[in-house]
């Protein structure tokens, strides 16, 4: 579980989070609120990628600011954010996923293209592996992006906008995938979005900010 307790988050004389305690349990979690409510703030907070101006951010019982470098890259590797908008490296999509893996000190192209090609067959971007990542849309970026995240195993999924470039089938295709990895590999999925009919069909928990306050969590803890 990620834990965030009493997060405030300020940019120059702006706060932006306040006084945020929410927890991100075991299934799908979706964080909702318009657009500069603060949303992906709060995911690259409960990420690691931000530090908080205060409060505590507490993964698996272990504040990600209160120990070691060492540590605390350890727990953060357990955390993929994937960006609305992915960035990539020159070369091609699969020569981006391999870059992942050698940063966990797994080398072998062919091992990585054997755990990598049943995902991209389920989001329907097999095709994509080859191509230059650097010609590829919005659209095909954000899955190819998804496909090398849950290439990675991690343990809590963060999603910011995962829906935003999709078209109907591939939002099903996705979807399907991310409840997937939750019931076979007891992944924590969060999704920050503003479209409320993904929300329904996903999942029964929601978390609502608005303005950067915490306004509603459904179901209540």
């Amino acid at each position: 579980m990620i834990s965030l307790r009493n997060i405030v988050f300020k940019y120059g004389k702006r706060v932006i989070l306040r006084n945020i305690t929410t927890d991100i349990q075991d299934g799908v979690t979706y964080v909702i609120g318009p657009n500069g409510a603060g949303k992906t703030t709060l995911l690259k907070i409960a990420a690691g990628i931000y530090k908080p101006s205060s409060g505590e951010v507490i993964v698996d019982g272990i504040n990600i600011w209160d120990v070691d470098e060492a540590k605390a890259l350890e727990v953060r590797r357990r955390i993929i954010y994937v960006h609305e908008r992915p960035a990539v490296l020159r070369g091609t999509v699969l020569k981006n996923i391999v870059y992942g893996f050698k940063l966990r000190g797994v080398n072998d192209t062919g091992e990585v293209l054997r755990i990598v090609k049943p995902i991209a067959e389920e989001i329907n971007v097999v095709e994509l592996l080859w191509k230059n990542a650097g010609e590829l849309s919005a659209g095909q970026l954000q899955k190819v992006a998804l496909v090398r995240a849950i290439a990675l195993r991690p343990r809590y999924l963060l999603l910011d906008e995962p829906f935003s470039h999709l078209d109907e089938e591939s939002v099903k295709r996705v979807s399907y995938v991310l409840r997937r990895i939750v019931e076979d590999q007891g992944v924590c999925v969060v999704v920050a979005s503003h479209i409320r009919e993904a929300v329904e069909g996903l999942s029964p928990r929601v978390v609502m900010i608005r303005e950067g306050e915490l306004v509603k969590v459904s179901p209540e803890p």
